[in-house]
């Protein structure tokens, strides 16, 4: 579980034309979010940015305080990296022995990847319901993690037993196609948009999102 903060800017292609002008169903968004973090003795950095290109296929309807979003098709770029580190002497600690571990523990995993994405919402005055499905194409991926970690064995009299050493890498590049769907709920409160989401990645991945947006 963690708190998240993201930027992102829109720029409708067809802004400066006609209001009929096929420029006006292309969309241009760019995004971008880093945080760190951690929880002791670990901390952690993300990084995650991209740019993506939405074409409205069927246009919007407006019934008044109802509507319907039309079908839109979404594609893009995303680079997302992360970074798990130990920062300190961390005790690991059994009923008869207390192993004070220190050194070397990272983990790190980057991918880069394009989108390619369905989408649409109902709204009901101030209640919007979205979904869609799509694939996420990893161009590239790859993680890997260093463990180099030893230190002194006590017992419950904190005398010195013997000493223990853990050590191990480990690294995987990864490609391939994720079929994925996704929907949720929004409350529309003016300029605020308070929302819920469901995203299950095909054959085992599942998240939980919620949040608030101000869209301008």
């Amino acid at each position: 579980f963690a708190f998240q903060g993201s930027v992102m800017g829109g720029l409708n292609l067809g802004a400066f034309v006609d209001k009929e002008h096929p420029l006006r169903r292309f969309v241009l968004y760019g995004h971008g979010m880093g945080a760190g973090g951690g929880r002791e003795p670990f901390t952690a950095a993300a990084v995650n940015g991209g740019v993506h290109l939405q074409t409205q296929l069927l246009r919007v309807r407006n019934m008044g305080k109802a509507g319907w979003g039309g079908l839109a098709l979404t594609t893009g770029y995303e680079h997302t990296s992360y970074l798990l580190t130990l920062e300190r002497e961390v005790p690991i600690e059994t009923e008869v022995a207390t192993w004070v571990a220190d050194g070397e523990y990272q983990v790190r995993a980057i991918t880069n990847s394009i989108p390619l994405e369905l989408s649409t919402n109902m709204r009901a005055a101030f209640l919007t319901v979205f979904g869609g499905g799509g694939v996420d194409f990893l161009l590239t991926g790859d993680a890997d993690s260093i463990i180099d970690l030893r230190g002194d064995i006590r017992d419950p009299s904190d005398r010195v037993v013997g000493t223990a050493v853990v050590t191990a890498t480990d690294s995987v590049d990864i490609t391939g196609v994720t079929p994925r769907v996704f929907g949720g709920l929004q409350l529309n409160l003016s300029v605020v948009k308070l929302y819920g989401q469901v995203n299950v990645a095909l054959p085992e991945g599942l998240g939980l999102h919620g949040g608030l947006r101000v869209a301008m």
